[in-house]
C-alpha cells in the first residue's frame, strides 16, 4: 500500500560533519536492524508500516547547481510512515522496550537531530 493522505509519520534529520557521519550511520543502521525484528510493511508483525527508509547525501552549497560543490556536511533522513495513529503508538510501545533506545536518544542529543513525531501526511501523488 503506498503512502496516503492522513498516514502518520516519524522522521529524524541529521546534519553532521563528514567525521561524525559514521557514528550517525551506525546508529541508524542499529535502529533499522531493530525495526526489522518487530515491524513489517503491511500486516505481519507487531507493528504495521506503510513505508520506511534511511537516506544519506552530501550537502550541496547550491542544490540548484551541484557543480558548485559540497559544504562538507552530510545529511541523513530516516522516515517511518504508519497507516494510523494506533500503529505509531504500537511502535512507541515497542521502542520503549528496545534495549537500544537510550543509544538512539543519545544520538539525537549528541548530533542535534531534528525529530518530527506524529506528522500527518498532507500530500501524495
Amino acid at each position: 500500500m503506498p503512502t496516503q493522505k492522513d498516514n502518520v509519520t516519524i522522521s529524524f534529520h541529521f546534519k553532521v560533519t563528514a567525521e561524525q557521519a559514521p557514528a550517525v550511520e551506525k546508529g541508524l543502521a542499529d535502529h533499522a536492524d531493530w525495526m526489522r525484528t518487530c515491524h513489517s510493511i503491511g500486516p505481519g508483525k507487531e507493528v504495521e508500516l506503510v513505508d520506511y527508509f534511511v537516506s544519506k547525501a552530501d550537502e550541496f552549497i547550491n542544490p540548484a547547481n551541484p557543480e558548485e560543490g559540497t559544504t562538507g556536511k552530510v545529511l541523513f533522513t530516516m522516515s517511518e510512515t504508519y497507516p494510523n495513529p494506533e500503529q505509531m503508538g504500537n511502535h512507541m510501545t515497542q521502542a520503549m522496550a528496545w534495549d537500544g533506545i537510550n543509544d538512539l536518544m543519545k544520538l539525537f542529543e549528541d548530533y542535534d537531530a531534528t525529530v518530527l513525531a506524529g506528522g500527518q501526511v498532507l500530500q501524495t501523488l
